[in-house]
């Protein structure tokens, strides 16, 4: 069994994937949640009732308060507020830390500072606003100066830090290597919303790929760095696939 980093084990899951990292659930429909948003913040929204990508995005930028909520109205993402959501119990994690992690800075991304919501985000704004001091090296240490506690969501600015100037400064979201998240599903979570997004107009194809292209699990970082071959993925892998699980 492997030990705690920071925080307690009580508060989170083990290793596998649940409801927890899955959006509240709402008997609201998408288009009610639409109109809510409209007559809490008409700012955001067109005379016709379609969002308003130019001023909601460029407000997000500016991480306005109202621009925000009316984002997490029209986006539903996981969230959770009830501590630290680290995954202790993971082979993948530990061998991270333990053997690339010299070698790897990140950021931690936590469920209740946003987790794939501001990922989102940042992917929309083009910037990483958090200052260049909350980035680190994956290895043990305070949380003050390690990101391993604020998982279970990273941004991966290099993999290889001998090779690459250390964080001075805030980054733009294209400078970010990857995007690390324990598992498929959380992938297939932010495709979806990712296409939603993209309906918006609040981002562009480009970018969108760019999101695409950066995301990666726990598992497959281990692979790529190790260069090990990946598992075969198996039927019901297939199934939750995004293509598969729209036509359902």
């Amino acid at each position: 069994m492997f030990q705690p980093f920071n925080v307690s084990k009580s508060t989170v899951p083990e290793f596998s994937y649940s409801s927890y990292y899955e959006a509240n659930e709402t008997t609201c429909t998408p288009e009610e949640m639409k109109m809510a948003a409209a007559d809490r913040y008409p700012r955001y929204f067109l005379p016709n009732g379609d969002i308003n990508p130019e001023t909601l995005a460029n407000d997000l930028l500016k991480s306005d308060g109202k621009a925000r909520e009316c984002f997490k109205t029209l986006f539903s993402m996981p969230e959770r507020f009830n501590g630290n959501s680290l995954i202790f119990d993971c082979e993948f994690l530990q061998t991270l830390k333990d053997k690339h992690g010299r070698n790897i800075i990140a950021h931690g991304v936590e469920h209740f500072k946003g987790g794939l919501r501001t990922v989102l985000m940042m992917c929309i704004t083009g910037k990483v606003t958090v200052p260049f001091v909350s980035w680190g090296r994956f290895a043990d240490g305070p949380p003050n100066a390690s990101p391993v506690s604020h998982g279970p969501y990273y941004l991966i600015y290099t993999v290889n830090a001998k090779n690459k100037p250390p964080v001075r400064e805030n980054l733009d979201f294209n400078q970010v290597e990857y995007v690390l998240v324990p598992f498929e599903e959380n992938k297939i979570v932010l495709r979806e919303q990712l296409g939603k997004v993209l309906t918006a107009r609040l981002i562009t194809q480009q970018q969108a790929d760019s999101l695409l292209t950066k995301l990666i699990t726990y598992q497959e970082l281990v692979l790529k760095l190790e260069k090990r071959p990946a598992p075969k993925q198996d039927h019901d892998d297939k199934e939750n696939s995004p293509k598969k699980r729209s036509k359902r």
